[in-house]
This record gives C-alpha cells, structure tokens and sequence, in this order.
C-alpha cells in the first residue's frame, strides 16, 4: 500500500486532468527500499524466493483500489477492473475510469442530475409548476398572469427568457432539462467547435434506489437527445441529490460522445416542442432498458449525426435493423416457406446428403473432414432457414405496426442505372434493394455507383431513416411531432409517426427517379 496527499481534478467535459499522490509511506510484503523502490513496487512483481528482488517482467503489481478521503467527503474508484497506475521516484499517477464520491450527509438519495455537453436547442417550453424546484439553475419571480393590452405578451415573453426548459416525467414526477444561465454564450462555444456543458438535466430516481446501483442515470436519453438535435451529446459526470437539493454523491464516467458536427434532427424544440414527450414516453417504455434497443439508438445517431459516406450510413442503418430484429426475436428460423409436403421431401432429401457427406468424411483425410463437416453444417443452415434480411426487415415494420408495412412489401425503384446501350434494369423490390446495399457494404466494402443509381441510393438512404425512426416512435409510444429526416416531396415537413398512410405514399414522395 501507498498512500500521502493526493490531488484530483476534473475538466468540464469530464476527462481526468489530474490524479497524483506525492507518496509519503509505503508498506509491503517483499522489503522495497532505495530511491527507485517506489518505481520497483508498482511496475514490478516480487520475484518468489528471493526477498528483496524484483522482475520487470510483462506483470506488475495491480492496483486493486484507490481511494481519496477529504473533509466531508470520500471519493474511490468504482470499476471492475484494476486501475492503471504509474510512478516514479516519490509520486504515483493514477487513471480510473469510473469514480464515485460519496459525501457526508444524512439526505436519501431523490433526484439524478446529469450537465449535459454539447446539447443545443432553441428551449421555448414553459412549466411554471416547477419554479420553486430546488435544483433549477436560474431563479426568476414566479409567473403571475396580467390582463390589459399589450402587457401579458410582454410579461410572458420575459418570463419565458429565463424560464424557458424542457420538461418531461421521470418515475412519474416532473423532471426538466434546463440551459445554464449563460447558455447563449455556451451555445456559440460549441456551434465554434468546443465541448462545454450547456444544460443540466434533472429526475427522480426510481424507489428503492441504492448507491450501490449500476444505473444511475438512463443512459439512453443521452442517445435521444443526439437525435432530437442533431449533434450527439454527453454526460460528463452524475449527481446524486436529495429532496432539497443536498449533494449525496457523485459519479465520474463518461456517458455519450459529445461531438460538434451538426446533422439530421428529429425534433424542432421551437416548432413542436416534442423532446419532452419523447422522453416521457421512453422512460415509462418496455425497451427502456433492452440492451438491443439501445445499440439500435446508438447505430441511428451515428447514421443521423456522424457524417461519412453514404456507404457508412447505410452500415448504421443495416446494423440498427439487425439489432432490432434480434431483440424482437424476428431472426429465429423458420418452416421453408414451401408446402408441407414439398418441406418434408426437400428436408429428407438434405438430410440424405448429409449422412452421404458423413459417411465420405470417414475414410478422408482430417483436414477433409473438417471440410465436409462446414458443408453439412450449410446443409443444415438450409433446413433451418434463418429469414435473410430483406424478410427481417419487412418483419420488422410489420412487428411494430407501421402503416406502411404493406406499401413497403410492394414499393419498387431502379435499384442499378441502365445496361449498356440503353436497357432499362427490372427494378427492385424496396426490401431486396435493402439487402443489395448490405451486401455490397458488409461484403464487398463499397457501392459501386458505376453500378448503382446514385440518385437512388440516397433516396434510400433517407427513405429508410425515416421508417426507422418511426420503428423506434412506435416501439416505446411516442405518438408527438417530428421533423422527417427525408425529403418529403422535396419539402420540409413535420409529421406525427403514424403519417404514412398508403394513400399518401409514392416514388415521387420519396424523391425516388423514375
């Protein structure tokens, strides 16, 4: 063990800046004395049976725990893993990824509050309800509603400037996201590249609540909020307070990626106001804590705000269905979709191959074997029949109750451009044109537009963004406004996740060419 006064410190944005001990005593098993015994203790193992001496071989001493006391308040690391340790002569550098502090205090943990980085919107919502919170960043007077030309508009519009938020339920009581007082300022450090807190986000923390828990915080509306905006965002650390706003504790990990590229945002907050209820509607959803759903909404914020190809969206977009499909359970195989009596004659005669295969693998060498045993095993794949993935995501429009499940089955457009000497090509089913770019992506690394309508291509693109996200609206009920991520014959347009109706739909609505 080492110990001696020790200093921590933590940037804005949450990344470690220092976390030093200037070592004063160390105490071991194996004798470690001299001015590099420091240096031998942490990065060395003592070398059995031989007292004194030690090996600088690939191991060293782990550092199972560390830990800072402090007037009032005690802060250690809260990881699974060892903690990345370096010294020298007289001091020791530590890196945990996860911290907690714990502070003295009889308050019962009631609220989580997470600053959020990078978080950019026009807050125009009101809820006068939540004034007297004890853990709003801005205090005001409370609204108090006049009569008389034109002194109401005047009254509310200054009350809304410094009271402006987003509020939603957590655990069934009002939470809010509110910008900092300088948020102005903020907001144009991050729109000029910067990674600052802009706003704080405040809840409830479920009954029962430990500090001990894993989850302090849902996570995943961090993800929700990238797309609401457009720029992914970030939590830098978690609080833990009390009723009345005490500091209980305090967790140091990063949460989200916060990034300064600006893409394609869900939700207008000036417009429709919708992020609250999106929010609202999560936190109470059967996904909220689904680990598929949350790889979904990661893999869509990276094709709505990570910039790249179109190849690269598109990756996204196909990792985010699969990652649907499989939490749904839409993967599983299934009877060959032929007659029962065709079935049963198509599996005999599979299985009869296989056994022919087996009965070949005895007499050849091993290396064959192994061989013939990868063929029976795609033999077998063929009776099993997994749905390929134009069958899943048909499936999954249809799982989750889109409106346009059916117009989808049928919709087709010129997936390639026209053969040498002007031969136009069959067009492609929507579904199947989906699995001609994944497989072109996941197996061959690119579109080949000399091949591929360019034009076409990102249609798609933003044709299938749109069905996604209402996949993710209707999965955890969010039935509010949102800003369509495709062109919506060329305009744009704000819709509820229910406005595609068959009747409205065509190529031209997509901004597919003909």
């Amino acid at each position: 063990m080492i110990s001696g006064p020790t200093t921590v410190r933590y940037a804005e944005d949450g990344s470690l800046l220092e976390f030093s001990m200037a070592v004063e005593h160390l105490e071991a098993e194996t004798s470690a004395e001299g001015s590099n015994s420091l240096f031998r203790f942490v990065h060395a193992l003592p070398v059995p049976g031989t007292p004194g001496a030690f090996s600088l071989g690939p191991g060293s001493n782990e550092c199972a725990s560390v830990e800072l006391s402090g007037k009032g308040f005690r802060l250690a690391a809260a990881q699974r893993s060892s903690v990345i340790a370096n010294a020298g002569d007289s001091g020791a550098v530590f890196k945990p990824y996860r911290t907690i502090a714990r502070f003295d205090g009889t308050a019962n943990a009631h609220y989580w509050v997470a600053p959020l980085l990078n978080f950019v919107v026009d807050f125009r919502r009101l809820a006068p309800s939540l004034q007297e919170h004890p853990l709003r960043t801005r205090a005001t007077a409370p609204f108090a509603p006049t009569e008389g030309g034109l002194l109401p508009i005047y009254h509310e519009s200054f009350y809304r400037e410094g009271n402006a938020l987003i509020p939603f339920l957590c655990e069934a009581e009002p939470a809010f996201i509110e910008p900092l007082p300088d948020y102005a300022e903020r907001r144009a450090r991050v729109e000029s590249g910067e990674s600052v807190v802009t706003a704080v986000a405040v809840g409830r923390t479920p009954d029962g609540f430990g500090l001990g828990a894993s989850d302090w915080f849902p996570a995943d509306t961090v993800t929700l909020l990238g797309l609401t905006s457009g720029r992914t965002v970030g939590v830098p650390f978690v609080e833990i307070r009390g009723k009345a706003g005490e500091l209980v504790a305090r967790m140091h990990v990063h949460i989200g990626d916060a990034g300064q590229s600006r893409g394609t945002a869900l939700i207008d907050e000036q417009f429709n106001g919708s992020t609250g209820p999106l929010l609202t509607s999560f936190l109470v959803s059967e996904v909220r804590d689904e680990v598929w759903f949350r790889v979904m909404l990661k893999h869509l914020l990276r094709a709505f705000a990570g910039g790249g190809t179109v190849d690269d969206r598109l990756s996204h977009l196909f990792r985010a269905v699969e990652g649907a499909c499989v939490g749904l359970r839409l993967d599983r195989p299934r009877p060959l979709e032929v007659k029962e009596g065709v079935r049963s004659e198509v599996e005999a005669a599979i299985n009869e191959l296989i056994g022919k295969l087996e009965e070949i693998g005895v007499c050849a060498s091993e290396a064959d074997r192994a061989r013939l045993a990868r063929l029976q095993n795609r033999l077998r794949e063929i009776i099993a029949n997994k749905p390929s993935f134009a069958t899943q995501l048909l499936a999954l429009v249809e799982a989750v109750g889109l409106p346009d499940a059916g117009w989808l089955a049928d919709f087709s457009f010129r997936l390639k451009n026209e053969r040498p000497g002007g031969q136009p090509r069959t067009p492609s089913s929507w579904a199947g044109a989906a699995s001609a770019y994944r497989n072109r992506i996941f197996h061959s690394a690119f579109i080949d537009f000399d091949t591929f309508d360019i034009d076409n291509a990102f249609a798609f693109r933003r044709h299938l963004s749109d069905v996604l996200a209402r996949v993710v609206f209707h999965l955890i009920g969010f039935v509010g406004e949102y800003r369509l991520p495709c062109d919506y014959a060329g305009a744009l347009a704000y819709e509820t996740p229910n406005w595609a109706r068959p009747e409205r739909l065509s190529a031209d609505v997509f901004r597919y060419t003909k």
